[in-house]
């Protein structure tokens, strides 16, 4: 599979252009909570193409976020499956070291970040937040990076928007709902950070959500009859981001997916296959699983299901 083309780099970057010519100082203002230029106006986010990133590879996640698949994800990059070779994974913020996870080999120095950038391309595999993106890119002097060459993907609005709060901050009549989207343009004053983000001159790609269909890396598996069940524990899709810049695969099958990952999350064919302690372990935010909790104990009604 052929690696970014430097065609699509080129179209990136015209057409940023314009957006990457304002004042640095516009985002870095903007931290501090003053508001941004043109709110009206559009942020450009691409369509991410099918192909291999060739550069280097950072995951920035939520690590102290209050949804189960950032500790999912934390708990999948200590086991050392194949989808970490090569990544360097950042902390949620500079400087910071996450309260609720351990996860080795994290980086906290924004130096790193920018030295690569100067040194070649970079992508970041956004799993965190718009305002997470934004300080590690504006931690140090706009001199310290070179923004040109590094490219954000991200696979989900909530990601972009930095949470509901942000978007019933800045909704207005007329802005679409709160859904996900797939290379369309947003608008700059309902998604600020992004926009800060975007004026310095980076690249913004998205693909579809990683979480869903039969080869997503969040929690949907298939039971028996095509019928779908989340496991929420199954969930880490925001590491689907980082399989897809080193495969350039935008949607992977599940036994693409399973190549990736370590056994313990390898997805089975169906609901029957599935481990017991991974339905378990976080019962409360498992939706449509037959049953309760005690069912997948011992002595339960389903302790005993064969594939």
């Amino acid at each position: 599979m052929q690696s970014f083309s430097k065609e699509f780099h080129c179209r990136a970057i015209f057409v940023l252009g314009l957006l990457g010519c304002m004042p640095l100082a516009v985002s870095t203002r903007a931290m501090a909570g003053e508001t941004i230029d043109s709110p009206d106006g559009m942020i450009h986010l691409a369509t991410a193409p099918a192909e291999k990133f060739e550069g280097r590879i950072f995951v920035l996640n939520d690590w102290d976020g209050g949804d189960q698949d950032n500790q999912n994800v934390a708990e999948e990059l200590n086991r050392n499956s194949k989808i970490k070779e090569g990544v360097t994974i950042l902390s949620d913020l500079p400087n910071h070291k996450p309260k609720k996870v351990d996860v080795a080999d994290l980086v906290t120095d924004a130096r790193v970040l920018a030295d690569a950038s100067k040194e070649g391309r970079v992508a970041i595999a956004m799993g965190a937040h718009s305002r997470h993106a934004l300080a590690w890119l504006t931690k140090l002097p706009p001199e310290a990076y070179n923004y040109r060459n590094i490219v954000i993907v991200s696979h989900s609005n909530w990601n972009e928007l930095d949470g509901r709060a942000g978007y019933e901050a800045n909704k207005q009549p007329g802005d679409p709902p709160l859904e996900d989207t797939h290379g369309e343009d947003l608008r700059r004053g309902l998604y600020p950070n992004l926009a800060r983000v975007g004026d310095l001159g980076v690249t913004i790609l998205e693909i579809p959500r990683t979480d869903s269909g039969p080869g997503g890396w969040g929690g949907t598996v298939e039971q028996a009859g095509n019928k779908k069940i989340v496991i929420k524990t199954f969930d880490v899709s925001d590491l689907g981001l980082v399989h897809y810049l080193k495969t350039g695969l935008v949607q992977a099958t599940r036994e693409q997916r399973n190549e990736y990952v370590s056994d313990t999350l390898k997805k089975p064919e169906n609901l029957g296959m599935v481990n017991r302690d991974l339905i378990t372990r976080c019962w409360d935010s498992n939706h449509g699983v037959p049953g309760n909790r005690d069912d997948y104990l011992p002595g339960g009604k389903f302790y005993e299901t064969k594939p």
